[in-house]
């Protein structure tokens, strides 16, 4: 995404579709498939762990096992164009925070700190989903994301 109109500088807005956890990750220069791959894993992992611990939702005599089972693990990411109106929705508000955050910060390019620190904000918003019974869900994306893995 483009910081601004025209802007030299972009975002990647990643958000899982089911959990709607958004990252956002400065986007300095063209990236191969493994180093996108490498940054999409190391920006999900962190937060979801702080979280668990900081809630004690898990204590750490679990969560140090299951980080040790995580790094062990080969990953096969995948990326999937999801074109739905209601996870759009959320890059768009995604999008508009950062452009927000942009310009009362008086900047023009993302920094890592303030990438994750607003990633970070809008994981622990609410969220609003329609259900298949056609109700409505509401959930924090940092505590879905870390109950389900």
């Amino acid at each position: 995404m483009d910081n601004h109109y025209r802007a030299r500088h972009k975002t990647i807005i990643a958000v899982e579709s089911y959990r709607r956890y958004t990252l956002l990750i400065p986007f300095p220069h063209h990236l191969t498939q493994i180093e996108l791959e490498l940054m999409l894993l190391n920006a999900w992992l962190p937060d979801p762990i702080n979280w668990t611990e900081k809630t004690g939702a898990e204590t750490k005599a679990v969560i140090d096992p299951a980080c040790e089972s995580i790094d062990a693990t080969d990953f096969n990411v995948q990326g999937i164009r999801n074109t739905g109106l209601s996870l759009s929705g959320h890059v768009a508000d995604a999008l508009q925070w950062l452009r927000d955050v942009l310009e009362q910060e008086g900047v023009n390019q993302l920094f890592d700190e303030l990438g994750y620190l607003l990633g970070r904000h809008i994981n622990q918003q609410f969220k609003r989903v329609k259900t298949k019974a056609r109700g409505k869900q509401r959930f924090y994306p940092v505590e879905r994301l870390s109950k389900m893995g």
